[in-house]
């Protein structure tokens, strides 16, 4: 179901993750982006969502969802075109469509073109369904289903626990606690993030006075993750004097 918001569409309701997706390296955060696309794509067969639309879908931030359309545009898996300002090197449009559809660019829709009929009459909106038992059971049961999987589903944030307790040789638990903090900071950051910053803080923590706090509630914290994870990581590993730590 495609919704249209501020002249742009996304979708509403569903998501279609495509199996094939698995077993990629591709992170959660990679797939829900390429099936926010995807989802477009199955309706439109092309997807002109911004960064920022795709990033409020996903509950990323957009540099994040240009980290992923760039990786997924690296692996073939989606097509881009981007439309420059006439005389100009500045983008003015970015188009996404999949590698085996091929792109008529004198049908490329163009913004102004967003209200009219022909796109109004084409997206279905919420009140148009409100007495369609089958449809309202069907998305009742999927956020039922969603809500059920998100509480016992924590499969990323055991990823991020046995790769700490891989690099710095700890023993951390599968916790409710552990997966909160975890979690919370996955609304921001992507898998590779959490794991650079685990990289980064051993780097310069491990085998150190500061090993102790090799640990979770202090890596993932809101306060600190974004400077961890931008530091340069210190090889040399000498356990000497570390200033401005507050935790």
């Amino acid at each position: 179901m495609i919704s249209m918001i501020n002249n742009e569409q996304q979708p509403q309701y569903f998501l279609q993750i495509p199996m094939f997706l698995n077993g990629l390296g591709l992170t959660t955060t990679d797939k829900q982006v390429y099936a926010a696309a995807y989802t477009m794509l199955n309706v439109n067969k092309i997807c002109f969502m911004s960064n920022a639309r795709i990033a409020e879908v996903v509950e990323v931030k957009p540099n994040t969802v240009a980290h992923s359309i760039s990786k997924l545009v690296d692996m073939n898996l989606l097509k881009r075109k981007l439309v420059y300002k006439e005389g100009t090197k500045e983008v003015d449009k970015r188009y996404l469509y999949l590698p085996d559809t091929p792109l008529d660019e004198n049908t490329l829709p163009h913004v102004s073109e967003y209200n009219t009929p022909l796109y109004k009459n084409t997206k279905p909106h919420v009140s148009e369904y409100k007495d369609n038992r089958l449809l309202n059971k069907s998305i009742n049961r999927l956020n039922n289903n969603m809500s059920s999987s998100n509480e016992h589903d924590h499969s990323d944030a055991k990823e991020i626990i046995a790769y700490l307790n891989d690099k710095a040789d700890k023993h951390f638990r599968n916790t409710q606690s552990n997966y909160k903090t975890i979690e919370a900071r996955l609304k921001d950051y992507s898998i590779d993030d959490l794991k650079s910053v685990i990289d980064n803080k051993c780097s310069s923590w491990l085998n150190t006075d500061m090993d102790k706090y090799l640990r979770i509630e202090t890596l993932f914290r809101a306060s600190k993750i974004d400077g961890y994870l931008n530091e340069k990581i210190d090889t040399r590993n000498t356990g000497g004097e570390v200033h401005g730590i507050d935790f």
